[in-house]
């Protein structure tokens, strides 16, 4: 079984890729649930680490855990004596002999869980029901502003610094500019989808927290909680058809010629 990413251990927060999934295993799993007007499963299996979610304007993890961001690892540089390249990880390793030493950062990315998720599929009646979705995609893309920082020291230079000016901290030459953006306060908002779309419906982990296998115990528990929502369904149906039959029984015996009561008469009726 694997295991899950440490919140306290950066080196564990690392994308992972999704076990194999038996494909008799998600034929079971459809056959479970059955097919929705559009051929669709109604329940299928994804993996939450890598899995985007379409209804997001941004593309991002539908099940997101946290961001790795962009860190520095260390810096690259070439030997003087050598000519080879080489790798440290603080600065003052760096030989004082060369010139230009380039940071070397770890990339950033976005951290899903790292679970199977079952999703149910929703129509379009319903999404509009709860009001979820929108006719248009609104979306207030705030402001983006470019800083110039030092290749060799990191160092954050003036924006408006002249070409070929060396960094005032350390001399070099070498600049890379960062983009930070700042994210609009507006509503962001994503058109009613014509053939519905998945909602969360399990996750499959133990009462203790741990990932389950896509195996034959999962769907057993699968199977139990589609049996109980079904039934929901079915007994939210049977409520409100027993609420219309005895407002109709009482419309038929408030309107029967055998009722002894008369309504008031009021002049002008």
């Amino acid at each position: 079984m694997w295991e899950d990413y440490d919140l306290e251990n950066v080196s564990t927060w690392v994308p992972m890729q999704a076990p194999p999934l038996d494909r008799e295993w998600v034929k079971a799993l459809t056959k479970l649930g059955g097919l929705n007007p559009f051929k669709k499963p109604m329940l299928r299996c994804i993996w939450g680490a890598s899995h985007k979610d379409p209804m997001s304007v941004d593309g991002g993890l539908k099940y997101w855990v946290a961001n790795k961001e962009r860190t520095l690892e260390g810096f690259d540089f070439k030997c003087p004596v050598t000519g080879l390249d080489m790798f440290v990880k603080k600065m003052d390793d760096v030989p004082p002999a060369v010139l230009v030493a380039i940071p070397r950062y770890a990339e950033a990315c976005e951290l899903g869980e790292r679970r199977w998720i079952i999703e149910i599929w929703r129509s379009q009646e319903f999404l509009a029901r709860s009001g979820r979705y929108q006719d248009d995609s609104v979306r207030d893309n705030g402001q983006s502003t470019d800083f110039v920082f030092c290749r060799a020291c990191d160092q954050a230079l003036a924006v408006d610094q002249e070409p070929n000016k060396p960094c005032p901290a350390c001399g070099s030459f070498r600049t890379y500019i960062k983009t930070v953006r700042e994210d609009g306060e507006g509503k962001l908002l994503h058109a009613n989808p014509a053939e519905g779309c998945y909602d969360f419906f399990a996750r499959l982990e133990s009462v203790t927290g741990e990932p389950l296998d896509a195996d034959a115990h999962a769907l057993k528990l699968i199977e139990q909680l589609w049996q109980a929502t079904k039934k929901t369904r079915k007994e939210k149906l049977t409520d409100m058809l027993t609420e219309v039959e005895g407002q109709a029984v009482t419309n038929l015996r408030a309107t029967s010629p055998t009722n002894p009561f008369q309504s008031p008469v009021v002049p002008g009726w």
